[in-house]
C-alpha cells in the first residue's frame, strides 16, 4: 500500500448504494448481458485480451470452512461455499456475474480473478509442531477446479500481517527479522496492520523453509488436478512486495532522520564480502574503484552504517545517509495553473540540466489542500551528483509559462563535500529567471534544504548495488519449485511495489530496482498507485526501463473515473504490454448486502464504497464491460 502522509511544504514520508437503475435501462443492460453470455465465444486461451482479475474480498470462510459472519449467514452463495464439499467458487462467480460477461462486448477484456494465498496462513499447530492445513489446501485448489474462470494464483507472504498464528512464533527466531546496523528491527505498523521486517538475507531460516513448505504441498495439490484444472492459471504471482525493512515503516519511507537499513546480519555482511570479491577479484581493484580505501582484505570490509554528520568514523568509506549513494533529489509540488503549462525547468548553478511534468501523486498536498482538486501535482529530479566536483552549488526550479517567461519557484544552496572534508569552493553562477511566483499561487520547492551538504561514498553504492541483489536472489530462490514443476510452462511475475512516482520516497532503502529491472525468469509484476495507474510516470519507465509483457498485480486509481476514461487507460496498460490487472473487488452473493467499508483506506471496488471513488470504479467496470 502507498500513500503519504507529510505536510504539503516537507514531504518526507511515505501511502451508501448508488441509485437504482431505471427499468428500461436494467432491461438493456440484461439484455446485454444475455447477449454476451450467449453468442460470445470463450477461448480457452485469449487473444490479446486484456485479464481483468479482481483479488476478491471476503471468501476467507469459504477456504478456511470457518464460521459465516452474520450477514452472509442467508446468502445461497457463502452457505455453499460453507458446504463440506464447497470453496470459494460460488462467491466469485456470483461476483464476477455482477460486473458483466466473461468476455467484454469488444472483446478487449475478459473477467477473471486474482486468488490469494497467504502462505503462512496454510500451517496449523498441531500436537506442538506447525502442519499443513491439508483441509484449507484442498478446499482453496477445489476453487480453482470448480470456477471455469482463468485465474492469477498469488503466492502471498511479505511483510504485513496475514493474522497467521505461526506469525508470532517466526517472529520470535532471530534469523527470520531484518537487522539494521544496530540490531534487529522492530514490529511496525501500517495504518493498524502489524508490519513484519522479514530478513530476506538468508534461504536457511525457518521464515524461508515455512514459506516454501506451502508452496511444495500448493504445487502437489494443483499437479494432481487433470490439465483441464491446471489451464484455468493464467499466471502465477510470487510473494509481493518483497524489499529490504527499515524501522518507523509507517512514516519513514523518506529521506530524513537516522539512516537505518536492512540488511546487516552476519549473513549479509558475509555475502557482501563475496559480491565485492566477485566483482573485484582483487582488494586493491577495490580500493582503488573507492579512491583510496585501506582495506589489506575483503574481510576486513564492513558495509557502510555511519552518518559523518552525527557519529565519529574510523574511516570515510563507513558513511551512509540517504544520499550517500551518488544522488539527491530535487522536488516540490506545483498546482495546476491556467497561467502555467505544468512543466519544472530545474538548474545548477544557473545552467538547466532537466526538465520534468508536475503530476507525481502528492496525496499529502490534496489532503492539506483540496481545493486543488487532485493529488497529482509533484515533480521531481534525482541530481546525480557523483561526479561533480566538490563545491558550494546552487540548485534552483522554475515553472514554465505559457507567456514564455519562467516563473522562478526557488533557489536552494548545497555542499558538495570531499572525503577529507575540505572546506569547498564557491563556484560561479549563471543568470537566473527574475520572475517570482505571485503571492497566493500554490507551489512549493520542498528539496534540496538549504544549506544541505552532502558526501559520495562510491562504498555505499555498491552496497545499495548488492541489496538489490539481494531481493532478486530472494524470489528467483523461492521461484526454483514453481519452475521445476508441472507447472513450469504457466507465467511467473514478480509482485513488486513501484516507487518512483512517490517523489517523497528514498528508494535505495527498498532497494527493488534491480528485481524490477530483471528479476531473472520472471516477468515484471507491479502494484500501482494514484498517478502511476493512468498517468505518465509509469508508461515513461517502462518504455525506457522494461519492455516487455507484465501484469498490473495491484490496480488503484485512488479516485473515480467513468468508463471511458477508465477504458483508455486499460487500453493504454493492454497496448503496452499488459497481460493481466488485478484490483480488490467486494465478495457478493446474490442477496447483494451493503459492503461494510472496514478502514479509511480500503480500495475495494463496491457499490457502496464512496472511498477513493471505489463505487463509480466498480460502476465503470460494468459499463466497461459491454461497451461496443
Amino acid at each position: 500500500m502507498q500513500v503519504q502522509q507529510t505536510p504539503p511544504s516537507d514531504a518526507t514520508g511515505r501511502r451508501g448504494r448508488h441509485p437504482i437503475l431505471a427499468v428500461g435501462t436494467a432491461l438493456i443492460v440484461l439484455s446485454a448481458l444475455l447477449f454476451a453470455y450467449v453468442f460470445v465465444v470463450v477461448p480457452s486461451k485469449p487473444s490479446g485480451r486484456l485479464l481483468l482479475a479482481p483479488m476478491i474480498g471476503q471468501i476467507e470462510p469459504c477456504v478456511r470452512q470457518t464460521a459465516l459472519p452474520p450477514e452472509h449467514v442467508i446468502d445461497p452463495a457463502f452457505v455453499a461455499c460453507a458446504s463440506d464439499a464447497g470453496s470459494a467458487a460460488s462467491v466469485i462467480d456470483h461476483t464476477l456475474s455482477l460486473l458483466g460477461p466473461r468476455i467484454s462486448t469488444n472483446g478487449r477484456y475478459e473477467l477473471g480473478y486474482t486468488l490469494n494465498v497467504p502462505l503462512l496462513k496454510y500451517l496449523v499447530l498441531q500436537d506442538g509442531q506447525w502442519a499443513l492445513d491439508q483441509a484449507a489446501i484442498d478446499r482453496t485448489v477445489r476453487t480453482i477446479a470448480q470456477s471455469d474462470k482463468r485465474l492469477v494464483l498469488y503466492l502471498f507472504s511479505n511483510h504485513f500481517s496475514a493474522f497467521a498464528p505461526i506469525e508470532p512464533v517466526l517472529a520470535a527466531d532471530p534469523s527470520n527479522i531484518a537487522q539494521s546496523s544496530r540490531g534487529s528491527i522492530a514490529l511496525g505498523k501500517h495504518y493498524g496492520m502489524d508490519v513484519y521486517p522479514w530478513s530476506i538475507a538468508r534461504t536457511d531460516n525457518s521464515l524461508t523453509k515455512s514459506r516454501m513448505k506451502v508452496i511444495q504441498a500448493f504445487m502437489d495439490a494443483i499437479c494432481a488436478q487433470p490439465v483441464s484444472t491446471r489451464d484455468h492459471l493464467a499466471a502465477i504471482t510470487l510473494l509481493g512486495e518483497v524489499h529490504h525493512m527499515f524501522p518507523d515503516f509507517e512514516a519513514g519511507m523518506g529521506f530524513e532522520g537516522k539512516y537505518l537499513v536492512s540488511d546487516y546480519s552476519p549473513a549479509s555482511v558475509t555475502g557482501f564480502r563475496a559480491f565485492l570479491k566477485s566483482k573485484f577479484r582483487d582488494v586493491s581493484a577495490l580500493n582503488l574503484a573507492l579512491e583510496g580505501a585501506p582495506y589489506a582484505s575483503f574481510e576486513e570490509v564492513v558495509p557502510p552504517s555511519k552518518d559523518i554528520r552525527q557519529e565519529t568514523l574510523k574511516h570515510f568509506w563507513e558513511h551512509i545517509d540517504s544520499y550517500a549513494g551518488g544522488s539527491f533529489p530535487v522536488e516540490g509540488w506545483l498546482a495546476p495553473n491556467p497561467r502555467l503549462t505544468g512543466w519544472v525547468k530545474i538548474y545548477l548553478n544557473g545552467v538547466p540540466i532537466a526538465r520534468v511534468k508536475a503530476g507525481l501523486g502528492r496525496q499529502d498536498v490534496r489532503d492539506h489542500l483540496p481545493q486543488i482538486g487532485t493529488a497529482d501535482v509533484g515533480w521531481r529530479y534525482d541530481l546525480d551528483f557523483h561526479a561533480l566536483p566538490p563545491g558550494i552549488y546552487q540548485v534552483s526550479a522554475s515553472a514554465e509559462a505559457k507567456s514564455g517567461f519562467p516563473v522562478l519557484l526557488g533557489t536552494k544552496s548545497i555542499s558538495l563535500i570531499d572525503k577529507k572534508q575540505s572546506t569547498p569552493p564557491v563556484l560561479p553562477i549563471a543568470g537566473l529567471p527574475q520572475q517570482v511566483l505571485p503571492k497566493g499561487e500554490l507551489a512549493s520547492f520542498d528539496h534540496p534544504r538549504s544549506e544541505a551538504f552532502y558526501f559520495y561514498n562510491p562504498l555505499a553504492a555498491l552496497w545499495h548495488k548488492y541489496r538489490a541483489q539481494q531481493v532478486v536472489d530472494y524470489v528467483q530462490f523461492m521461484e526454483q519449485p514453481l519452475k521445476n514443476s508441472c507447472l513450469g510452462d504457466v507465467p511467473r511475475y514478480i509482485h513488486q511495489l513501484f516507487p518512483y512516482p512517490n517523489p517523497s520516497w528514498d528508494e535505495n532503502k527498498y532497494a527493488v530496482d534491480a528485481s524490477l529491472l530483471d528479476p531473472g525468469g520472471l516477468h515484471l509484476g507491479v502494484s500501482l498507485y494514484g498517478e502511476a495507474t493512468y498517468g505518465q510516470s509509469f508508461f515513461g519507465w517502462k518504455q525506457s526501463k522494461r519492455p516487455g509483457i507484465y501484469g498490473v498485480t495491484e490496480f488503484h486509481p485512488l479516485r473515480g473515473m467513468g468508463s471511458m476514461e477508465l477504458s483508455d487507460v486499460f487500453n493504454r496498460h493492454r497496448d503496452n504490454g499488459a497481460q493481466f490487472l488485478s484490483f480488490f473487488l467486494e465478495g457478493r452473493g446474490p442477496v447483494n448486502r451493503p459492503y461494510a467499508v472496514t478502514g479509511p483506506t480500503v480500495p475495494f471496488l463496491g457499490e457502496s464504497n464512496t472511498q477513493n471513488g471505489s463505487d463509480r470504479l466498480y460502476r465503470s467496470v460494468q459499463q466497461l464491460m459491454l461497451l461496443p
